[in-house]
């Protein structure tokens, strides 16, 4: 058995495991060490999928000082992914996620520089979550 393999399925396997945890800052460092170490492995889409994933649910779980700038990193991320699977298996998905990183952005630009407008209160209760 090769032992490339077992090391590529485990380092897969670490990073799912971040992210069915929801440690979705981990499961991006975790799938970027896999796409460096194993740039030829067979999950790559899916890989570069869940690391775009999880930079989405990382922006949206962020406060409100963070949101903007991990918006940005997750639009990023999608872009990565449609630039490199145009036709992929998530790509319907990863462009609805690019779409509303964009809108969320916008938003929590707004809410950042103007915390007691009333059409941010969900940003602003977030400290106490």
């Amino acid at each position: 058995m090769n032992c490339g393999v077992n090391w590529n399925k485990k380092a897969y396997a670490e990073g799912e495991l971040y992210f069915n945890l929801r440690q979705y800052q981990s499961a991006v460092v975790s799938f970027d060490n896999l796409l460096r170490d194993y740039p030829e492995s067979p999950d790559i889409e899916r890989v570069r999928y869940l690391i775009a994933k999880s930079d989405f649910l990382l922006s949206k779980n962020s406060i409100v000082e963070k949101k903007s700038e991990r918006y940005t990193e997750t639009i990023k991320r999608c872009e990565d992914f449609l630039g490199k699977f145009p036709d992929g298996k998530y790509t319907k998905e990863i462009k609805q996620m690019k779409k509303e990183a964009e809108a969320a952005k916008k938003t929590s630009r707004n809410c950042s520089n103007a915390p007691h407008n009333p059409n941010c209160f969900n940003y602003k209760f977030q400290f106490f979550i």
